[in-house]
């Protein structure tokens, strides 16, 4: 009779159950029978019920049906199932807990960032790939290669412009190597030096047997400087002479134009003489008839 009684009281209270007091009674349940499991599924808001605890929902939920005892009595092994631990080494328990392990799945691969999308779904048993599936894969997969390629691309460039830096610092020292090297005289002209300056103080057959290297050992520092001062007191001089000479061009120009420009003087006072002399010649011509007449 106890039994009954209580069958009865749970009919009661199914009866009065509607759609928002499903979880609440799922939840009790688990509770009382299980206070220390924590249970599977809708962790996380948006994560989709699984199918056991939508099945109950379910068939709490309708309107139209009037549950007996019987039928309560078996929805609640159903809501006991939710709170079941899932074993990690019992197959049964994975084929019942296939939708928990997928909703936590789907939960654990919203947050694991840049994981390969295709072993969560490999990792779900009996699962068959959709094509919104494949398409998901792939475009992560065209995304990860558009990233690595644009990754590539930046350190392709980075290193080209570290290139395009040394190759101009290259031809700038380059270019400066160049201007000095052509203020340095060549060789010849070292040999021509050393052997002007050689001569100051030795003769030109105790030169003739040695070769540069023997010429150059033989210079002293000394005999250059004195060489360098005296050729600067030549130059010095041929500057004072070439200037005196620039001066007496300049003077010789002048000269030359004057004279030219008397010359084209002299030249019209003699048309000018001729002129008057023919005109004479005609005024002495006609003075003469005018006499005999």
């Amino acid at each position: 009779m106890s039994s009954k009684r209580g069958k009865v009281k749970r009919t009661k209270n199914v009866r009065n159950l509607d759609l928002d007091d499903a979880p609440s009674l799922a939840q009790s349940i688990i509770e009382k029978n299980h206070p220390n499991i924590i249970p599977a599924g809708r962790q996380l808001e948006g994560t989709p019920p699984c199918k056991s605890e939508r099945i109950t929902i379910h068939q709490l939920s309708k309107p139209d049906a009037s549950p007996t005892a019987d039928q309560a009595v078996k929805d609640e092994p159903r809501a006991q199932e939710i709170a079941k631990p899932v074993p990690q080494n019992g197959s049964e328990e994975r084929d019942e807990g296939k939708s928990i392990r997928r909703s936590s799945s789907i939960v654990a691969s919203a947050t694991t960032g840049n994981a390969d999308p295709e072993s969560f779904i490999q990792g779900m048993q009996g699962y068959q790939w959709t094509d919104t599936d494949l398409e998901f894969i792939y475009e992560t997969k065209r995304k990860k290669q558009v990233q690595q390629a644009q990754l590539e691309l930046s350190e392709v460039q980075k290193s080209l412009k570290r290139m395009r830096q040394m190759r101009d610092l290259a031809i700038a020292a380059h270019v400066k190597i160049q201007t000095e090297l052509s203020k340095v005289p060549s060789c010849d002209r070292m040999q021509q030096i050393s052997y002007k300056i050689l001569l100051r103080s030795q003769n030109s057959s105790q030169l003739e047997g040695l070769d540069f290297k023997a010429r150059l050992a033989q210079l002293k520092y000394a005999d250059v400087i004195c060489t360098i001062a005296e050729e600067k007191t030549e130059v010095s001089k041929l500057k004072a002479e070439l200037e005196k000479a620039q001066a007496m061009r300049e003077k010789e120009e002048q000269l030359t134009k004057d004279i030219d420009s008397y010359k084209e003087k002299i030249n019209k006072i003699e048309v000018n003489v001729h002129t008057l002399t023919a005109e004479i010649a005609a005024l002495e011509s006609q003075l003469s008839g005018k006499e005999k007449l």
